[in-house]
């Protein structure tokens, strides 16, 4: 993790963080009963994630699996195993690339676009 622009250096860091946090918004830690985050290890590691130290600290702080992360991870997984999707979205991502790096055609889909908006 970085340790500059708000990002914390150490998931002892990163928990305190979120305390802290919870205390300035008048919200008591011993009131948590669940959390939820997308998974990687810093945060749902069950050895030493967030996740485990907010457990140890509160015994009703439940962790559970983000549901919208587990969702976007099998839109991926599908898209991967899937040619036609894959191939719509590499077209797509193409399409607006060739349109976002010409100053010109950003303006005039920016112009297409407002005018649409109109109708």
């Amino acid at each position: 993790m970085k340790s500059s622009l708000g990002f914390c250096s150490s998931i002892a860091t990163l928990f305190s963080v979120i305390k802290d946090t919870l205390t300035r918004l008048n919200l008591a830690f011993h009131k948590l009963r669940g959390q939820c985050y997308g998974g990687c290890s810093t945060m749902a590691g069950s050895t030493s994630g967030v996740a485990k130290r907010a457990l140890e600290e509160e015994e009703h702080a439940v962790f559970t699996h983000c549901y919208c992360h587990s969702l976007n991870l099998t839109a991926n997984d599908y898209v991967k195993n899937s040619k036609v999707m894959k191939l719509s979205l590499e077209v797509t991502h193409e399409i607006t690339k060739l349109i976002k790096l010409s100053p010109r055609r950003d303006n005039i889909f920016r112009e297409l676009k407002a005018e649409s908006e109109l109708k």
